[in-house]
């Protein structure tokens, strides 16, 4: 495993703050469709578009994955969880032994002074207020939106 990357303070607040927010950039949605990352709400379903027979089909057929929010408990300043918005898969997430998803996205919030983040997991998989450990760190499952 490399060392974490360093990277400038205009990098660090133009994560933080669209996270605490509930925004995504592209990157955060690689490999997802808008009805598993909660961003149905702007297809114009009435409208023709690439994809559409897809998405109508993963809208019938029910999102296998959603995105949901989490806290880093653990008040361990040396923690390192990897997450995919730096590279990668991301940290893996399980529960009882099965890897139900991945972990997104991981940011310090300077308005709640915690680290949170974002997984992209199974559906039903985590409801808000689920502790698990994450890498080894007591996290808890929140809202995706912090502010």
């Amino acid at each position: 495993m490399g060392k974490p990357r360093k990277f400038t303070e205009f990098q660090v607040f133009a994560w933080t703050l669209p996270t605490e927010a509930g925004f995504f950039y592209m990157r955060d949605l690689a490999h997802t469709n808008p009805l598993e990352v909660g961003l149905d709400y702007g297809i114009n379903w009435d409208k023709d578009f690439i994809g559409k027979a897809a998405l109508l089909k993963a809208k019938e057929e029910g999102a296998a994955r959603e995105m949901v929010g989490f806290e880093v408990c653990d008040a361990n300043e040396g923690f390192y969880i990897r997450a995919k918005q730096y590279g990668g898969p991301g940290e893996p997430v399980f529960v009882d032994g099965e890897e139900i998803g991945r972990v997104s996205k991981l940011v310090y919030s300077y308005v709640n002074d915690v680290n949170n983040g974002c997984i992209l997991a199974k559906k039903d998989a985590l409801k808000k207020g689920d502790k698990l450990s994450i890498h080894g760190f007591e996290c808890v499952i929140t809202d995706r939106k912090w502010i």
